[in-house]
């Protein structure tokens, strides 16, 4: 079977914030999740069980990730994405996220702010989480 990415299963979309793109890597171990919107039934019984899947269900990814240093440019830019109500607004916008496979996609945030840090100009983001929600057309 030929090899596939995520890129392969997304369809183009606009993101709401297009002005910049997020570029900073990932470091580290980078996790993809995907899956159905499919809600399990399972009867009283535990005999069976009824899984609904409609024709127009979408799939939905995620990719986890974390960051072990940045320094205050790069952690403010994180910051900036995550709070600026222009641009991501937390979990409720989309923008696009130049990825570790060399794609971009449209995301957005799906995780509250979290920084670490050691010093001032020493910061890491322990659990970043990303809703994939399409690819940036060509």
């Amino acid at each position: 079977m030929a090899a596939r990415e995520l890129y392969d299963e997304l369809s183009d979309l606009v993101a709401d914030y297009t002005a910049n793109t997020l570029t900073v890597e990932a470091q580290g171990e980078v996790t993809e999740e995907g899956s159905f919107k499919q809600p399990i039934y399972i009867a009283d019984n535990y005999a069976s069980e009824y899984i609904p899947t409609l024709a127009n269900a979408a799939k939905r990814f995620y990719v986890t990730w974390k960051i072990n240093r940045l320094n205050a440019s790069d952690i403010g830019t994180f910051m900036d994405f995550y709070f600026d109500t222009a641009k991501a607004r937390g979990k409720s916008r989309t923008f696009y996220w130049q990825a570790y496979d060399g794609h971009t996609y449209t995301v957005r945030f799906d995780m509250d702010w979290s920084r670490t840090g050691d010093s001032p100009n020493r910061w890491g983001m322990p659990n970043i989480r990303m809703y994939i929600r399409g690819r940036k057309a060509a």
